[in-house]
């Protein structure tokens, strides 16, 4: 900014020699010599942009050559991706079960005030990773509140992650015996001589050899290639459930069992329900490692990615909860796939949504493992090296071929957390067969603050400059009313 003042000021007390458009071709060109950087700053490209500003507008690609275009790391469908990815989990079965307790009107209201909840949050905490140039979520607090916080948020980080994590893998103890079994009655295998809770460890433990590489990457754009995998599962589970809808509504609707449509319910279990829905839109947990590899991390294209993200989930969760709960009513499962008959379609189903959580698993755990390596490093005095500090070009030693004993040493140190995490998620999800608790005290607890505390800390840290005074007050009265219903929710369930 000093030089461009300078040259402003130059030019204001030049000469006038030269003539107008000599002056102005002058004044241009020295303006540009000015807005060149230096140098990167960091990884976020917060002056590295200027520099690609002009050759991005100059290359801007049509729709149809971005869509079909490779992913890039740090690129904008790749960020929607890593999000939508993080929430398209498990939690997207229990829809149709929390629209059951809450009743179908006061389910889709919840379904709008989340997502509108989900979109701010995310914005807001973007924007504030930014502006304070956080590059993890414990890093962001700390710099609204004070350094003691850093070290509560990798602990609330880590508790959240391998709960969320744990649902993953309850999820596939059910998802895989029900494959071998639907496989079983259509012929394809030959019954397993095992006992049903032998099966389902087995299944959850035989997943490690797909989970456990999948792991072994230290940043989310690795696995950028693996995240379409999550919207088409979850486009196919939506397809699925809604062909099969009208049939069911048909054949249900009027039976004693099944009861009638409920379409308010206000009682004790519209708290599990907020608590369940607030679950499935939480992806939270790598919104600042996200912006932390975004490439460009502008207003614009920060706002762009949120947005996206929050119209992908609303979509889709509004038609899988209303689908699923209007084809069972009164019967409708926690699990939804279970109220399904053995087919073709359900199985393909139960497949794809499988791979969906293995894909999950890794995509959640590198932050959980991050925060958790960041716990202990604050507990032993360990100094964290921000990213943003660490060299931009190689150095010497680097290009010789010098290993670097520090970093080799952090990086065994995080694959050794990595299987720590895996081996106790596991152990907890054979015991623990339930998942919609452990989704609906998840939600109502860490799940809160991650969505609406933080975000609503960082908004009165930073207040975000394109934010007008009543876009502050709605976002702030949003953000603290969502919190206070899911705290009451956590003290009722």
């Amino acid at each position: 900014s000093s030089r461009i003042a300078f040259v402003i000021l130059r030019r204001a007390f030049a000469a006038p020699r030269l003539d107008m458009a000599a002056r102005g071709r002058a004044f241009s060109n020295e303006m540009q010599d000015a807005l060149k950087p230096v140098a990167s700053l960091n990884d976020m490209g917060t002056v590295a942009m200027l520099d690609r500003r002009h050759a991005s507008l100059q290359s801007r690609k049509s729709f149809s050559e971005r869509a079909i275009t490779p992913l890039t790391a740090g690129g904008l469908r790749q960020s929607i991706l890593t999000l939508v990815q993080t929430s398209l989990g498990g939690g997207v079965l229990t829809l149709a079960f929390a629209m059951r307790l809450s009743g179908l009107g006061l389910g889709l209201v919840l379904m709008m005030v989340l997502g509108l909840v989900a979109f701010m949050g995310m914005d807001v905490m973007m924007r504030g990773a930014v502006q304070l140039q956080a590059f993890d979520t414990a890093t962001l607090l700390a710099r609204c509140v004070g350094p003691w916080s850093g070290p509560a948020m990798d602990l609330l980080l880590v508790l959240y992650g391998n709960g969320a994590l744990v649902a993953y893998f309850i999820l596939l103890g059910d998802f895989l015996p029900a494959i071998v079994t639907d496989l079983v009655q259509m012929n394809v295998i030959s019954p397993p001589q095992l006992s049903a809770q032998d099966l389902r460890t087995r299944c959850i433990l035989s997943t490690l050899i797909v989970v456990v590489p999948l792991s072994i990457p230290r940043k989310l754009s690795a696995l950028r290639y693996a995240s379409p995998i999550a919207l088409i599962s979850i486009l196919y589970f939506s397809t699925t459930v809604l062909t099969n809808a009208p049939e069911l509504i048909l054949a249900h609707l009027g039976q004693p069992e099944y009861g009638e449509i409920q379409w308010f319910n206000v009682d004790r279990n519209f708290f599990k329900s907020f608590s369940i829905l607030l679950f499935a839109f939480n992806c939270h947990l790598n919104v600042v490692p996200v912006c932390s590899e975004l490439t460009d991390p502008s207003d614009y294209r920060i706002t762009k990615i949120c947005r996206r993200v929050a119209i992908v989930e609303v979509v889709f969760y509004t038609l899988i909860a209303a689908g699923g709960y209007l084809s069972f009513l009164a019967v409708t499962d926690q699990n939804i796939l279970r109220n399904y008959g053995t087919s073709t379609a359900v199985t393909l189903c139960r497949i794809l949504l499988s791979f969906t959580i293995l894909v999950g698993i890794p995509t959640n755990l590198l932050p959980t493992v991050r925060s958790f390596k960041g716990f202990i490093e604050n507990l032993t005095g360990a100094a964290k090296t921000p990213p943003m500090e660490a060299p931009l070009l190689p150095t010497e030693s680097t290009t010789n071929g010098a290993v670097d004993t520090a970093t080799t040493s952090s990086e065994v140190f995080r694959l050794l957390l990595t299987a720590f995490c895996l081996a106790a998620e596991v152990v907890v999800a054979i015991a623990v067969p339930n998942v919609a608790d452990v989704m609906g005290f998840l939600g109502a607890s860490v799940g809160t603050i991650l969505m609406m505390v933080l975000p609503l800390t960082v908004l009165v840290k930073t207040r975000p400059k394109d934010y007008s005074t009543a876009r502050v007050w709605l976002t702030g009265l949003l953000l603290l009313t969502s919190s206070l219903t899911a705290f009451t929710a956590l003290v009722v369930m």
